[in-house]
């Protein structure tokens, strides 16, 4: 692998070029070209079906170009931490120096993981300096949208449990559904979650938005340049909206929830946070950089922001037809299976564990994974028994705690983590009544800090009181 110095050297600066809007048929194209000084030419393209030129004249074209702008502004991140370039140079109109503060908060927290992982002090007031280099009589200056939408829903979809319950849950809301993905066809698992959703429907309602990485982003990781995870959450929170805009919808509730607020480690003084870009921290700061340079009247929330990974868990089982094809495994969605060694696979089973039997775990996952002492290492991040936690979209080690209580319970014999696990716990000095009393006030919780409307927050209210009646009665 390159060096930080080498790469920074070799590439001073890092360029925003251009957004370019195209037609091809009755589709909308919209490319976001970058390149490097002394490097190459690269392009993410999107694709928006059924844009068509007509349509496309009913809405702001500015205003598109410059949302596509702030897009391409995450987007560049993919791009921009190969080299870490210390000026990012932007030459694309409707960034202004004014939103600066924005991204280098996203750059700095949803790159958190990257910097910690490869010893970069990220954090520095001068490690990247951003220019916007666009002539004031070619700046897009475009009015904020405020046309009233139509009450319907764009649902995102990821194939995992978080957003089935979200979508089913929301069913009760009796406003049009639409089911969104991007590029969900090649990824099956999440073709058959939606077919799940919409199978006793007669009006299946789903989009799907194509997204194109320039392959030449992994060309330069075989070179040695620098790879890592980036803030997918905040792209889709752009595009998701942008989607709403072209389409005509006025709320977006996302799933992200309570748990992803909690941190993995701390480095150089810094919290690091897998899931920066699904805190209520980001959801708050995009909601009010939306309404200042993009749209008053599409609500973008997380419909799930009040509760706990275990409760979104116990939810979930209610769903059975969902258990054969979901994944939230990364390693697995080539596959579509559960990979049964990453820390996402034991979490999941985990959650599930405090609710389901053996044989209905083994029939989710086909895999004995909390039987599997090999996994201990990660089994004692998730609990908190070491200072890192696992740099994955996981829960609290609260919750995970609160899990392995429940699962006590619930399994006979438990599982060979599971019950390892316990004694840990027991041996802290906790009793069986304390960590079970935890376990069931924690099924109970619904963080008041959240941006749920409110004609959809009894529903969720509703949902929670009758989970912990359950788990009260047990």
């Amino acid at each position: 692998m390159k060096t930080l110095e080498e790469l920074r050297k070799n590439h001073p600066q890092f360029y925003f070029d251009q957004v370019v809007l195209e037609h091809q048929d009755r589709d909308l194209l919209i490319f976001l070209k970058y390149h490097f000084a002394n490097g190459p030419e690269l392009t993410t393209s999107w694709c928006f079906p059924g844009i068509s030129p007509e349509k496309l004249a009913t809405k702001d074209e500015e205003l598109i170009k410059v949302w596509a702008a702030h897009l391409g502004m995450i987007e560049g991140l993919s791009y921009w931490k190969a080299a870490c370039s210390p000026e990012w140079i932007i030459n694309v109109p409707g960034i202004t120096a004014e939103q600066f503060p924005f991204w280098q908060n996203i750059l700095r927290k949803g790159l958190s993981e990257f910097f910690f992982l490869h010893e970069i002090d990220g954090w520095q007031e001068n490690f990247v300096h951003f220019q916007v280099k666009v002539p004031e009589e070619r700046q897009l200056h475009p009015q904020v949208n405020e046309t009233s939408h139509t009450p319907r829903l764009l649902i995102p979809i990821g194939g995992g449990k978080d957003s089935v319950v979200t979508a089913e849950l929301l069913r009760k809301a009796n406003l049009p559904i639409t089911t969104f993905s991007v590029d969900s066809y090649h990824q099956p698992y999440i073709a058959k979650v939606i077919d799940v959703f919409w199978k006793n429907s007669s009006e299946r309602s789903h989009l799907i938005v194509q997204r194109r990485l320039d392959p030449q982003l992994v060309e330069l990781n075989k070179q040695g340049y620098l790879n890592g995870h980036t803030p997918f959450s905040a792209m889709l929170a752009f595009v998701s909206t942008l989607t709403a805009y072209l389409y005509d919808y006025q709320y977006v509730p996302l799933s992200n929830e309570w748990s992803a607020n909690e941190g993995n480690t701390v480095f150089l003084g810094q919290t690091i946070n897998h899931q920066y870009s699904k805190t209520v921290e980001f959801e708050e700061l995009f909601r009010a950089h939306l309404r200042k340079y993009l749209s008053t009247t599409i609500d973008y929330f997380s419909f799930l922001r009040p509760l706990h990974e275990l409760q979104i868990a116990k939810l979930f089982t209610r769903y059975r037809d969902y258990w054969p094809v979901f994944l939230s495994c990364n390693r697995g969605q080539r596959k579509g299976e559960w990979c049964g060694e990453c820390a996402k696979c034991l979490f999941v089973s985990v959650m599930l564990s405090a609710f389901l039997s053996s044989k209905e775990l083994f029939g989710i996952f086909h895999k004995e994974i909390l039987n599997n002492i090999k996994l201990t290492d990660i089994f004692d991040q998730l609990a908190g028994f070491t200072e890192v936690k696992s740099l994955d979209c996981v829960g609290t080690r609260d919750e995970t705690r609160a899990a392995i209580a429940l699962a006590v319970r619930q399994l006979h014999p438990a599982p060979k983590l599971i019950a390892y696990g316990w004694q840990k716990l027991l041996e802290e000095g906790k009793s069986e009544e304390i960590l079970l009393a935890r376990a069931h006030k924690l099924l109970g919780n619904f963080a008041p800090q959240h941006f749920i409307p409110e004609a959809f927050e009894e529903i969720l209210q509703d949902a929670v009181v009758e989970i912990s009646g359950d788990s009260e009665k047990r």
